[in-house]
C-alpha cells in the first residue's frame, strides 16, 4: 500500500496504464478497422468484378470447388456474399490441421487468380489474438483487456471529482492541461471502454480462469471444444450420401 487506498490505486492505475497501455492501443485500432474488414477485403482484391452477384450460385460453386480440391478436409466453413463483400469466403483444414483462408472467385469459385491476401481479416485476427501462436497472442489480449477493467476501476475510485473534472478544462498549463484532457476525454468514454474491455475479457475467460474447465473435462480441453462447438469437429458418416445445398440469406 502507498500510504493510503487512493495512492494506492493510483499506483496501480497509472502502472497498468503505462504497462498495457501500447497492446490497448493496438487492439482497440485494429477492432476499429476490423468494422471496416468486408470493405477492407475488398479493396484488397481489384481483380474481383464489381457487379452484383447471386449468393446462391456463387456459395455452389465455392462447394464445388471444395469438393474437388479439399474433399478430404475435416470440415468446410463458406461465408456467402454479402452487397459489402460480394464474393465467397472459404476456411478449411489442410493435412496438417493448419486453416487456410481465401476469397474465392465468384465465377469459378476457385481461389487461382486471387491475390493471397486476409483483406481486412488481418485487423479482425490480430485484434484478439496479435497474430501470435495459439494460445498466446489471445491470452494477451485476455491479460490487456482484464488490465483495462481493473485501470477504469481505479481511475473511477481515484478521481474523487470525476463528473466535475469532466467539466474543467485549463488550457495553456502545461502537465495540468494533459491532465485534464486526460480526466475529460476518460470520463466521456468511460461507458464505452468499460463494455469493451469487460466483455473483451469474458469472451476470452476460459484462458484466464481455465480451472473450472479443467476439473470438469480433466485436463481434455478439445473435449469441452466439441460440446460447445459441435459443428467445429467432423460427425461419424452417415449410411447413405447427402445432397449438399448452399443456404444463403
Amino acid at each position: 500500500m502507498k500510504g493510503s487506498f487512493r495512492a494506492s490505486m493510483a499506483w496501480l492505475h497509472t502502472t497498468l496504464g503505462l504497462i498495457t497501455g501500447w497492446v490497448l492501443f493496438a487492439i482497440a485500432l485494429s477492432g476499429s478497422l476490423s468494422v471496416y474488414r468486408q470493405e477492407i477485403t475488398r479493396w484488397m482484391h481489384p481483380e474481383l468484378a464489381s457487379q452484383p452477384v447471386d449468393p446462391v450460385q456463387v456459395c455452389s460453386r465455392a462447394t464445388d470447388w471444395l469438393g474437388q480440391h479439399a474433399g478430404t478436409a475435416a470440415a468446410w466453413y463458406v461465408a456467402c456474399p454479402t452487397p459489402e463483400a460480394p464474393f465467397a469466403t472459404g476456411i478449411w483444414p489442410n493435412a496438417q490441421g493448419k486453416y487456410i483462408q481465401r476469397v474465392l472467385d465468384p465465377q469459378s469459385g476457385s481461389p487461382d487468380g486471387m491475390r493471397d491476401t486476409l483483406g481486412g481479416e488481418f485487423f479482425y485476427r490480430f485484434h484478439f489474438e496479435l497474430q501470435l501462436p495459439y494460445p498466446w497472442g489471445r491470452l494477451i489480449a485476455a491479460i490487456a483487456a482484464l488490465a483495462l477493467v481493473v485501470a477504469l476501476v481505479t481511475g473511477i475510485i481515484i478521481h474523487r471529482r470525476i463528473f466535475a473534472d469532466f467539466f474543467t478544462f485549463r488550457p495553456n498549463k502545461g502537465q495540468r492541461s494533459w491532465l485534464d484532457a486526460h480526466n475529460l476525454f476518460g470520463v466521456a468514454a468511460l461507458p464505452f471502454h468499460l463494455m469493451i474491455s469487460l466483455t473483451g475479457a469474458v469472451t476470452l475467460a476460459s484462458l484466464l480462469l481455465p480451472w473450472s474447465t479443467q476439473a470438469v473435462y480433466h485436463h481434455d480441453q478439445m473435449a469441452s471444444y466439441t460440446e460447445l462447438n459441435p459443428a467445429l469437429h467432423p460427425a461419424p458418416p452417415a449410411a447413405s450420401q447427402g445432397i449438399l445445398r448452399p443456404s444463403c440469406p
